[in-house]
């Protein structure tokens, strides 16, 4: 008896899928991509539905809306990927489109109801659940196309972009609900508040869902632990940021494929053009304007000279001007031994630079970089002016954004590594 049923159900989603499409244009929602199609093309990424309905849910937390019924549930993991054990705390997610939302809705299984963190300092010390869309399926989580939103039991609710922009919302809410058993939190996302329109708009996103769980969390203690992190895709690092590591969301609506999709598309001998769809290239903002930096004088009033002095050997010289000046030891092998001061002259002067003066007079100790005596042999002191730095190129990230710098190195060569990191709630992720 129930096979009828699942077929009936089938044709009337069908039905108003392709009439919806021609009543508005929306090119490509007719065309049939299955959710394993998408997961084949994308190598084997897991894929949920978001069919199109026609009746959206209600967004209050309440999980009987008739539109969740048509919707199949993913079930989550722990965020740990090396763990195989499946979690006590079951948590699954499922996801519903109209023309205008995507609607996603978490059912979170809970032994401790009355435990759930919902008012702590900080809104991911709480019991959460959290969104996390990238749109388009961009990989990249400091683009202003990757998004992340989360919500607790009582509808506490914040959303951030990947590239740090403001982000006022329009039509994005989400909200909770506790139940006997378990707790519920519903999202409804406005197309529009992501930048889409029906002209360019990807069928295909990266997304995962994660729950972080904090009901049996004691006192003092900032994060519930291993046990009580759960997500639809897991990973191996202590982040639920890691869009390379997304499944894939399959919209009802929609006119575009990302173009890696679209590409094997065409290698599995199917034209998306015949189909209806196009290939989606994410929106690419112009670089801001950043003002030259003022030129400063970069010329020697007394050019430099050395001298032995008690405990080693004392660089003296004069600029013109406030500037920028190093001063470096080379040693008898061409490589720089010691670098023994840089900075800007001026009133904030490093040490071991005299504060505002243009005269220097700096003292090397016959000491390398470490503390270590040098051998004997011919050193050179060599003392620069007016040095600036220049862009060479960006290899990776927003060349217009720099995230929190932790951390500076120089290798061999001269080449200058930062270590920078995004941070999200108590997640970091690190890059260099």
């Amino acid at each position: 008896m129930r096979r009828p049923c699942r077929e009936t159900v089938a044709a009337i989603v069908f039905a108003v899928v392709c009439v919806s499409a021609v009543m508005s244009g929306w090119a490509g929602e007719g065309s049939a991509l299955s959710p394993e199609d998408v997961g084949r093309l994308a190598g084997g990424r897991p894929v949920v539905l978001a069919p199109l309905v026609e009746e959206p849910p209600v967004v209050d937390g309440n999980p009987e809306d008739a539109a969740w019924k048509l919707a199949r549930p993913v079930t989550f993991r722990f965020m740990n990927a090396e763990r195989t054990d499946a979690p006590k705390h079951k948590t699954s997610a499922r996801a519903v489109c109209d023309r205008e939302h995507l609607y996603v809705l978490f059912e979170c299984e809970e032994s401790n109801i009355a435990g759930l963190k919902t008012s702590s300092p900080a809104l991911w010390m709480d019991d959460v659940c959290d969104l996390f869309l990238d749109v388009g399926r961009t990989l990249d989580i400091a683009s202003g196309a990757y998004f992340s939103m989360q919500v607790n039991p009582k509808g506490r609710f914040h959303a951030i972009r990947g590239d740090g922009k403001p982000w006022p919302l329009s039509g994005t809410v989400a909200k909770g609900s506790v139940g006997a058993d378990r707790w519920f939190a519903e999202f409804k996302v406005a197309f529009r508040d992501l930048g889409l329109d029906a002209g360019n708009f990807p069928k295909v996103w990266g997304v995962n869902f994660s729950r972080t769980r904090c009901a049996d969390k004691k006192e003092g203690e900032e994060t519930p632990g291993d046990d009580n992190e759960f997500a639809w895709i897991g990973n191996y690092v202590d982040t639920p940021h890691t869009p390379d590591r997304f499944g894939l969301l399959l919209l009802g609506v929609g006119n575009a494929l990302p173009r890696d999709l679209a590409e094997a598309m065409r290698r599995d001998g199917r034209d998306p053009a015949a189909m209806g769809i196009k290939t989606w290239e994410p929106p690419r903002e112009a670089p801001a304007d950043i003002p030259p930096v003022p030129a400063r004088k970069s010329a020697f009033a007394r050019k430099p000279s050395v001298a032995k002095v008690e405990g080693g050997l004392a660089v003296e010289f004069e600029a013109e001007e406030e500037t920028d000046a190093t001063v470096t030891i080379w040693g008898p092998d061409g490589k720089a031994v010691r670098h023994l001061a840089a900075g800007l002259l001026g009133n904030n002067a490093p040490v071991p630079f005299s504060k505002g003066s243009k005269s220097q007079r700096v003292v090397w100790d016959m000491k390398d970089d470490f503390g270590r005596p040098v051998p004997p042999g011919n050193y050179t002191v060599k003392v620069g002016l007016g040095l600036k730095a220049s862009l060479d190129r960006a290899v990776a990230g927003d060349p217009q954004r720099v995230p929190e710098v932790v951390g500076l190195a120089v290798g061999p060569d001269g080449t200058l590594y930062v270590l920078a990191v995004e941070r999200g709630g108590h997640y970091r992720a690190g890059f260099i």
